[in-house]
Parts: C-alpha cells; structure tokens; sequence
C-alpha cells in the first residue's frame, strides 16, 4: 500500500476501513460474536469505534495468516460448541454484501445436509484471459513469457467470508501451523482441501473487492457510494 500504516486503518470515505468493516458485519444479527485478529496493544485500533462494542473480542495473531485464524479459532472455541459455524473474513474486504453472506451460509448448510460439501467460500469467475506465466532463462528484463493459455471456464477468484464448521476448520488449521501442509496454504479454504473436504465456491457480486493497492481505496470509495445508492 506503499504506506506506513497497514491497510485496514487507512481512511475511506471519513472512516478506517476496519471500521467499515466491522459496522457491516454487526448490523447482520445481534447474536453474532467477532474474533477481530490484531495487535491488541495497537495504537490505531484504539481508534476503532466499533472494537468496542461487547460483541468484538480482540486477539493477538501470529506471524502468519494460518497462525492468527488459529489463534482466533482457538478464542472462539473456548465459547462456541464444535459445531458452530464459523465465518473468517478478511479485514480488508469493507464492501462484503449482506445478501451474498446469506446466500453463502444457506447454500453451505445444504451442501454439508447432502453429503456434496463440508464448507464454502464467496467466489467470482474469472473474466479476463487468463495466462499462465513463467521466467525466461536467462532473461535480465524482469518480464515473463506466456507458458500456456488455461481455461478461464474453470478459474475462481476466492473471496471472503469462508464459512466451515469450527472443529474441522480448527483441526486443519492447526496442522497447517504446525508444518504439516505440503503445500503453501493462502487461505482456510486450501486448508481443508488439503485435509480431505470438500469446499463449494458460491458466486458473489464483483465489488467484494480487497484493498491491496493505493488505487484500490478510489476504486471502493466510488463502490462504496453506488452500494449506498443502491440501498436508499
């Protein structure tokens, strides 16, 4: 973000992201609870608003993505019942719509109900011409060279929130933490495939955009007015 200041603290539209975030996810039930995984000590998310409604309880996380799911599983086991399911979300990710999580957590009840699926994640087709890249031998320009053209037919783009059930996704990230996955791991839902299950990916709308890049804040503040538009 070629800024001093992680992402999900950064300004949109008069507010951090994070707290966009977290205004979203608890106007969806009163009965929710949130694992937020951050630096409780940290001087930004002080400023968060929200981080002090009872129902966000702050965790401290650990050197990488599959140690601060688990260490956000592990609060929320110490109080939920093993069934539970449970929704990680990226804390970048502010225009998450209500409609799709919706959608996701009822089409993931009826695939785990049939036997099709143990879990699922919010997900968008590719569009683009999709090329597989690789390294020129001894090529000194820093560019890359078009290996193969794949089937844009077959490749998702992975969103969140994912949505498992709280003992399995544990279970998987907790093996992925203690070194025994073969292969990198990016998010919980290469986690379970790498356990066994099977994941279903659910189409969401386009604008569940992650903020990565500068131009990425515009681009969610003009999302951000065209969604409130849409609501009003």
């Amino acid at each position: 973000m070629q800024s001093a200041v992680a992402k999900q603290f950064l300004p949109l539209a008069g507010k951090p992201v994070l707290q966009h975030v977290l205004e979203r996810v608890l106007g969806w039930s009163s009965s929710l609870q949130i694992a937020l995984v951050a630096k409780p000590d940290s001087p930004e998310l002080a400023g968060i608003a929200a981080c002090r409604d009872n129902r966000v309880h702050v965790v401290a996380g650990g050197d990488t993505r599959a140690a601060s799911v688990l260490s956000g599983l592990q609060l929320i086991a110490r109080h939920a019942d093993a069934e539970t399911p449970v929704l990680i979300h990226d804390a970048a990710r502010p225009l998450v719509r209500r409609s799709d999580v919706q959608q996701l957590i009822a089409m993931t009840a009826a695939a785990r109900q049939s036997g099709h699926a143990q879990g699922g994640i919010l997900a968008t087709p590719a569009t683009d011409t999709i090329k597989l890249a690789e390294k020129a031998e001894h090529d000194t320009t820093g560019g890359q060279l078009i290996a193969q053209t794949l089937d844009r037919d077959q490749i998702w783009q992975a969103r969140t929130p994912q949505l498992f059930i709280l003992e399995e996704l544990l279970r998987a990230m907790g093996d992925v933490s203690a070194g025994l996955a073969d292969r990198m791991v990016t998010d919980e839902a290469s986690a379970m495939e790498l356990a066994g299950h099977s994941v279903m990916m659910v189409k969401c709308c386009s604008d569940n955009i992650k903020i990565t890049q500068p131009e990425d804040l515009l681009l969610a503040e003009t999302l951000l007015q065209l969604q409130s538009d849409e609501d009003n």
